[in-house]
């Protein structure tokens, strides 16, 4: 199974890159005669190109009469078994190597990015403070001011903070909201 996984992989790898490829070479061309609109639209066929895996193609399976050539007769009379030494020959599989490299290689990568994180997550948390903004906010959504940011940040996704860095202006403020409030409502 972590065989057949990994070949879905690399398929679907091989076949997402020369979408992609395609796109970018025919963006030119796409940019004069096509919304934004259907260019969002067509990288997220791409993107599903990239997630969901195609079909497996069905082996057929053939069954042979009773009465074929190739078949022993049934009334022929069993011969007796010779016992027969045979040297087991073990193969690597190659493909096993790769998947089992893959998977180990995608468990360091999660465990890194979900590491750093919670690291980066924790130290906005430590070095921000609570904000009351006098525009109203959806419920269940928090604002802090932090130092160490430039650009406001929404974060989080059970419980969505909102970090806005201390030099934010007031006139600014509106602005920003909008554009992150849509990223909440999204």
């Amino acid at each position: 199974m972590l065989v057949n996984t990994f070949e879905q992989v690399l398929t679907l790898s091989a076949l997402g890159s020369a979408l992609i490829l395609l796109l970018f070479l025919l963006r030119p061309l796409t940019a004069k005669h096509f919304a934004p609109k259907w260019q969002y639209y067509i990288w997220l066929l791409v993107l599903n190109t990239l997630v969901i895996p195609l079909p497996k193609p069905v082996k057929e399976v053939v069954y042979l009469p009773e009465t074929h050539p190739l078949l022993p007769m049934t009334q022929a009379p069993m011969q007796p078994l010779t016992k027969v030494m045979v040297e087991k020959v073990v193969m690597v599989d190659w493909m096993q190597v790769f998947a089992i490299i893959w998977v180990a290689g995608v468990l360091f990568s999660l465990a890194l990015k979900l590491t750093r994180y919670c690291f980066f997550k924790s130290t906005l948390r430590e070095n921000s403070k609570a904000d009351t903004l006098a525009v109203p906010l959806p419920k269940g959504l928090y604002v802090r001011r932090t130092w160490l940011l430039d650009a406001p940040l929404l974060i989080g996704v059970f419980r969505p903070t909102l970090y806005l860095p201390e030099s934010v202006s007031e006139s600014d403020l509106a602005h920003i909201l909008a554009h992150e409030l849509m990223h909440y409502k999204r």
